[in-house]
């Protein structure tokens, strides 16, 4: 059966509500005199987008986005931003001379912005000096013109908090088994035996002692140690288990540590243990899923998820007895393997 034009329309509608939800906007229920199909929020600090989806042609558009604006403008405070930028997408093409029209206009903290998008020639216009991108959203539309499936529903939930009570039971393990080890070779006073049998050294990799890459992502050299690696390790790790499930996630995980100690064994060589450089792996996963997906799935947005990688990157730089390499390792290899994990799902 052939779809009607209005049906066809309402699929577009449907396919970028999905889409902007699974990318990390907020939906916002719209009031039932307004023209609008959704209301979408986005937070990235200190601005607070709006996106507002026109669905019926209405001579009061205007008038209806700048209610609907100075409203949840107010609300701006209660997110910690201090500016409101409003994108209305019109998508009916009676009203796309009045869409280009309009110029970018600044009221008080609000930027108002307006963009056509023909979803039957999947064309984006923007009028005078708008900008043809923001946050994602115009590949948004282009993948909902085309009537695609939504590449990565496999990979992500579209709910973040849908899973929010599932045991984490890998990141538990790798806790439990650190903690265990730096308790036996504590009590048993074999903490240094065992650093220099499982720990990383080029001497024992040069003997074909393999194994060392993996055991000394247990290994701890005190409790300070532990803890220190313990908070990032429940902080990113227990999210990312429930997004990716268990298999991915120790895929991540290991090949992560794999590679910060490949880095640490090529520019330092000294003796290494510790979970770190699997850990920054998984603050280099966080980093790229918060750019893809925002704040809905990690809790930060993208600037301070990106302030708090630098600053854990660098933080070791003021501490000669930590391994940078193995974090810098890490960091790459969590962004790269993150990558593929996308790549392979829109493939």
């Amino acid at each position: 059966m052939t779809k009607t034009s209005q049906e066809i329309h309402t699929d577009f509608l449907n396919k970028t509500a999905q889409l902007l939800a699974q990318r990390g906007f907020f939906s916002v229920s719209p009031p039932t005199d307004t023209p609008f199909f959704g209301i979408w929020l986005r937070i990235e600090n200190p601005v607070l987008y709006l996106i507002l989806l026109q669905n019926e042609g209405t001579d009061s558009l205007l008038t209806a986005v700048q209610h609907m604006t100075e409203r949840l403008a107010k609300q701006q405070q209660d997110f910690h931003c201090t500016r409101t930028v409003c994108l209305t997408i019109v998508t009916d093409d009676s009203l796309k001379d009045f869409a280009l029209s309009q110029r970018i206009s600044f009221e008080s903290n609000i930027q108002y912005l307006w963009w056509h998008y023909s979803f039957a020639e999947q064309t984006l216009s923007t009028g005078k000096d708008q900008p043809k991108k923001l946050l994602g959203i115009e590949k948004i539309l282009m993948q909902a013109a085309e009537g695609n499936n939504i590449a990565d529903a496999a990979l992500f939930t579209e709910n973040p908090s849908k899973n929010k009570f599932q045991m984490p039971l890998a990141t538990i393990s790798i806790f439990g088994i650190c903690a265990f080890l730096l308790a036996d070779m504590l009590l048993t006073g074999q903490k240094t035996d065992w650093i220099l049998r499982f720990g990383l050294s080029a001497e024992g990799i040069a003997k074909g002692e393999y194994y060392r890459f993996f055991t000394a992502m247990f290994l701890h050299g005190g409790l300070g140690h532990l803890v220190a690696n313990s908070i990032y390790l429940f902080y990113f790790g227990i999210p990312m288990e429930r997004i990716l499930g268990t298999g991915k996630y120790l895929l991540l995980y290991l090949l992560s540590g794999l590679v910060g100690g490949l880095f640490s064994l090529i520019f330092s060589g000294y003796l290494a243990v510790g979970a770190s450089g699997a850990i920054f792996g998984l603050l280099g996963a966080s980093l790229l899923l918060t750019h893809k997906k925002g704040a809905a799935y990690t809790g930060m947005n993208y600037a301070t998820m990106l302030l708090l990688s630098i600053s854990a990157l660098g933080m070791g730089m003021l501490d000669a007895g930590v391994d940078n390499f193995a974090h810098a390792g890490g960091f790459l290899a969590g962004l790269f393997i993150f990558c593929l994990f996308l790549r392979k799902k829109s493939g």
